[in-house]
């Protein structure tokens, strides 16, 4: 794909430690038809969060691919523990099934795409050093479009009726993820 015009985007600067997070931010607030988000890990923060839920709600097509299977646990834990509250708002949440998780990408209505090293999680966002790419490229865009929808051929779809029957045991679980996220 030569001719792309990109952006490399470190995590943080001196002027601002919340780059990568603000930048999703921006892009989902701006988003009219889809944001599809690939991550090994998941717990990006409140405004990450409220931003996904608000753009759900106003009608946006918004899917999450994430890993059934975490290493640590605990950050499995610690991603359950956002589930309800994305579903409810109408987010779609898929759990990748067959091999570790390891893609870090965002398309965001088919015209602007990001990949890069960091996960949507509170350290990748907000203290570990990244790098992500981004770009305005339809035909990059499209291309991890079809990846992602081929992805989501490998995943199963979490509903909400669905995750409101989980066992005690599991949500005991998710209060322990939830409580380490607090500690991030």
């Amino acid at each position: 794909m030569a001719g792309i015009e990109a952006l490399l985007v470190p995590s943080y600067s001196r002027h601002c430690q919340q780059r990568l997070a603000c930048l999703h931010v921006g892009l989902i607030r701006n988003a009219r038809r889809h944001v599809y988000l690939t991550s090994p890990y998941f717990g990006p923060g409140t405004i990450v969060e409220t931003a996904l839920r608000s753009a759900a709600t106003r009608g946006v097509d918004v899917r999450l691919l994430l890993p059934r299977r975490s290493d640590p646990l605990v950050a499995g834990w610690a991603t359950r523990a956002a589930f309800e509250p994305l579903l409810r708002a109408g987010v779609r949440i898929y759990e990748y099934l067959p091999r570790k998780l390891h893609a870090k990408t965002s398309v965001i209505d088919g015209e602007w795409a990001v990949i890069g090293s960091a996960n949507l999680d509170y350290l990748s966002l907000f203290v570990n050093q990244e790098i992500v790419m981004l770009a305005r490229n339809r035909t990059l865009a499209g291309a991890l479009r079809t990846q992602y929808q081929w992805d989501l051929d490998d995943a199963a779809e979490v509903t909400l009726p669905q995750w409101r029957r989980r066992g005690w045991g599991v949500r005991g679980l998710e209060t322990i993820g939830r409580a380490a996220r607090r500690l991030q």
